[in-house]
Order: C-alpha cells, then structure tokens, then sequence
C-alpha cells in the first residue's frame, strides 16, 4: 500500500483526533472510538497536513479529474485547499436530515460527463459517499472514486462497489 503521510504525522493526527468514549456513529454502528475531523480542522497546520496526504492520493490514484466534490460537513475544510493542491475545481455538497436518513444535494454547478473524485474525512460504511455519488449520477457525472484522510471500515458500500476507495490512513478503530 502506498503511504501518503508519513507514520509521525500519522500518529498526531490520529492522537489528535481520536476520541474515546461510547458512541454511535452516523452509520448507526456502536464504537469505543470515533475520529473528530473539528479537532484537525481547528488547527490550520493539522488541517493542511491532512489535506496534503489526501492530495497525494487523489494525484497518485486517479487521473486528472475535473473537479473534486466534498461529502459534508466534515470533509468540507479541506475543499479549497484541495482546489489549489491539486488544481482541481471544489464542488461544494450539503445535506438535510430528514427520516430517511441524510438527503445529500450538490451546491454548485456539475456538468454531464465531467470526471470527479468523491473527498470524504472518515469513510465507515460508505453511505454518505455513496449518496453523494447517487446526485452526481443524476446529473450526469461521472464519479472516478472516493479519495478519505481515514477508512475505518474494510467494508465497501455497494454504491461504491464499483469505484476505487483509496484513503490516506487506514487504521481500525474500535
């Protein structure tokens, strides 16, 4: 596997990130762990420590898409340094709750047949990349992969199934 951060700054991010404790993720799973995106993006020299090892994925693993498109709210931050990074149109996402769970919408324009590579913080179960992906299919575009500082889940969503799911750091969180 490639390495797109070295283990040092691996090891402070997750030390700064990682907080015990009982939860329930969104994905409804329980876990003794989960991993904080604020207390990276808090920091701005966290925040581009972490955009950078995400930038080396995309530019290592996907070739040259058109625009990159964040899963809100967590992977938001890193959109516009991405933008310069990897020189790379930011399409921005956000989403509503309602009782079917997140309804994710696109915020700005996308066209038919443009390539772009889904950017999400934490990738668990693949549900919210994978919702992301279902807008930009409506609209026409055609999504490369999914590009994540951390997976946290060998398992891959079968909306994503059929792309790349390439991450920064990969480490299992209890």
């Amino acid at each position: 596997m490639t390495r797109y951060i070295d283990h040092h700054n691996q090891e402070l991010l997750m030390n700064t990130a990682v907080v015990d404790g009982d939860f329930v993720l969104a994905s409804g799973r329980k876990a003794k762990q989960k991993f904080e995106f604020d207390n990276i993006s808090a920091n701005s020299q966290l925040l581009k420590m972490a955009t950078a090892a995400v930038s080396r994925c995309i530019q290592n693993e996907y070739s040259q898409p058109d625009a990159i498109v964040t899963v809100a709210r967590g992977a938001t931050c890193m959109g516009g340094y991405l933008e310069s990074m990897v020189g790379r149109r930011h399409v921005r996402t956000d989403y509503i709750d309602s009782e079917n769970g997140k309804q994710f919408y696109i915020l700005d324009d996308i066209q038919p047949g443009e390539e772009v590579v889904v950017i999400d913080d934490v990738y668990t179960s693949g549900t919210n990349s994978g919702k992301v992906i279902d807008e930009l299919l409506k609209r026409g575009a055609v999504p490369l992969g999914v590009a994540v500082l951390l997976n946290r889940s060998e398992d891959i969503s079968p909306r994503c199934r059929s792309l790349t799911v390439r991450y920064a750091i990969y480490r299992a969180l209890s």
